[in-house]
């Protein structure tokens, strides 16, 4: 019989660790989700953490990390009650990530447990965390790296204290190699598990990993070196270690810069404005070394930032060759224009601190401006992340639509003389990139819409435009724009104002179901009492007057491409 058939083995690590992967390609005979337990360990950890120090208590992480540990006694009678109750269950055990900080705990009531200690490389976590979409790390991306020292630092400790009835091992390792842990498991734990499916089987779609010698591994070991030092003493320590998989070397930049030699052939100027953030903008200066072709200049401009650890952020780009400007704080607008101002290239993308560019994008959107010289401006779909999941097929280019509102984002490569045609960006403007794009077409300019995602767009509860999107100011932003290219839109003032106030309406209301419908059935009410003015006798009569009859018919236009525009707005 197997000595270990009635203790539990239990699998434990940071949450975004992998643990359902791997608890899940255990085996069919093994119930690794005790929801008792998992129950228990929540009220434990909500128990010992302090209300009024900030953080995620979800996970058990504060600012302080100090648990306060002396209130899990009172949890033993029940805790005993329920392994009293598994006492002589068959291949028993629970996954949990909040088992990491309780370790201790169970240590001291099950002296023969096993247990899977998980780990991941750090930026994996923090990647995933993202797109969790959990709003407290969505607004402090940096987090995510001070827990995942939190949790490591005690599933390490655990290990070395315990490494006799642990197996320690790298999730990024096991995906490599994913039976590699059957006869670990048996060897080490005496136990075996998956026998009917020829070992012990993963999803390995539902793993997404960066590796090797990213240049995100090397920012974040200049940025954070205590996380990187970590991880390598995981490595060490590990029955099954990552540390062939991944490599961390000081930050070099490969791309140009707009303060080196003039010979430089540039063609294309990525820019990135930024204000704090820091954490992120290491992900999209990542994101440019991985897919900026070769002759692409990189500038940050930051607009006075005050966090520190921006400001360190900032010194590690500065030391590893990278181009930063430093302005005093004056908003994003100017900001961007300053990085334009300073571009030397023939084509200009510019990249939200926040968002991720993708492969490929940059070269497919040069050759079009290479072969069309109409073209001005080029611009694709893109992937949302944070507070939702989804690609966006963004439409292609209808200036009708353009005029009620924006819906295509900043990201976009136009050629620079577009900018220098505009004036730059609108400093009058908080949502600069709509009036931006409607200046471009008020030139002539044609835009060109690629069918592939562009970028990751990251979406936050203090993203800029939600800081921009109060009702006053947006009302104001749509009335400026109306104004400034009054050529475009129709010349009645009032239809602008009624045109702007049913899109302001709109905005105002975003998430509010019955009125985004109270809304379109007004414009639909609206628009089938034009369609029978339209078709009635007397309008056949004041038909004869053609220039009257042109403009109203334009007004008729105009409420069909508003409701064509809002439903894509709220698509």
């Amino acid at each position: 019989m197997n000595a270990h058939r009635f203790s539990p083995l239990i699998v434990t690590g940071m949450p975004r660790s992998g643990l359902s992967w791997v608890a899940s390609g255990i085996g069919k005979d093994r119930q690794v989700w005790d929801e008792k337990i998992l129950l228990l360990q929540r009220r434990m950890i909500e128990t010992c953490c302090d209300a009024s120090d900030q953080g995620y208590h979800e996970w058990g992480w504060m600012e302080g990390e100090q648990l306060d540990r002396g209130a899990w006694a009172q949890f033993i009678p029940e805790a005993r009650q329920i392994l009293l109750q598994r006492s002589q269950t068959n291949y028993w055990g629970w996954a949990d990530p909040r088992t990491t900080l309780l370790l201790d705990f169970w240590e001291s009531l099950l002296p023969t447990a096993r247990y899977i200690l998980i780990y991941r490389f750090p930026w994996d976590v923090a990647d995933s965390i993202q797109r969790q979409g959990v709003d407290i790390f969505l607004r402090q991306p940096e987090y995510a790296f001070r827990m995942w020292l939190f949790y490591n630092r005690r599933l390490l400790d655990f290990y070395r204290r315990h490494s006799e009835r642990c197996v320690l091992l790298s999730a990024n390792a096991l995906s490599k190699s994913p039976r590699q842990l059957s006869a670990l498991l048996e060897s080490k734990l005496g136990t075996r598990v998956g026998e009917g499916d020829g070992g012990i089987l993963f999803d390995l779609a539902r793993f997404k990993t960066v590796e090797g010698d990213d240049p995100l591994i090397d920012l974040l070991g200049a940025a954070s070196p205590e996380v990187i030092t970590l991880l390598k003493e995981m490595d060490v320590s590990a029955d099954i270690s990552s540390s062939s998989l991944w490599r961390a070397a000081p930050p070099r930049a490969r791309l140009l810069r707009p303060d080196r030699s003039a010979n430089d052939a540039v063609r294309v100027s990525i820019v990135i404005p930024s204000y704090d953030e820091g954490q992120l903008l290491l992900e999209a200066v990542a994101s440019v070394e991985r897919c900026a072709p070769r002759q692409s200049e990189l500038i940050v401009v930051d607009d006075g930032s005050e966090d520190q650890h921006t400001l360190d952020v900032l010194q590690v780009l500065r030391a590893g060759g990278y181009f930063v400007q430093r302005e005093s704080h004056g908003g994003h607008v100017a900001a961007l224009n300053t990085a334009v101002s300073l571009a030397r290239g023939e084509y200009i993308l510019p990249l939200a601190h926040d968002n991720i560019l993708c492969p490929g994008f940059i070269e497919a959107a040069v050759d079009v401006l290479n072969k069309e010289s109409s073209v001005g401006v080029v611009y694709g779909n893109r992937r949302d992340f944070g507070l939702r999941s989804v690609v966006v097929d963004v439409p292609a280019f209808d200036l009708n639509t353009l005029l009620i509102a924006n819906y295509f984002d900043a990201f976009a490569l136009f050629r620079r003389k577009v900018w220098v045609e505009c004036g730059g960006y609108d400093a009058a403007m908080l949502m600069e990139d709509w009036e931006f794009w409607v200046n471009a077409a008020s030139h002539g300019w044609r835009f060109h819409k690629l069918d592939r995602v562009g970028c990751h767009y990251r979406v936050r509860p203090n993203s800029l435009f939600a800081q921009r999107a109060s009702p006053e100011v947006l009302k104001h932003q749509i009335m400026h724009v109306a104004r400034k290219h009054s050529q475009l839109y129709l010349t009645d003032e009032r239809w602008i104002t009624c045109l702007s106030e049913m899109w302001f309406r709109y905005v105002s209301y975003d998430g509010l179901a019955a009125e985004r419908d109270m809304a379109e059935h007004s414009v639909r009410e609206l628009s089938a009492q034009l369609e029978t003015i339209y078709r009635s006798k007397h309008w056949r009569i004041m038909g004869k007057y053609w220039m009257f009859h042109a403009w109203v018919r334009k007004i008729f236009n105009r409420f069909k491409l508003s409701m064509f525009g809002l439903r894509r707005f709220f698509a």
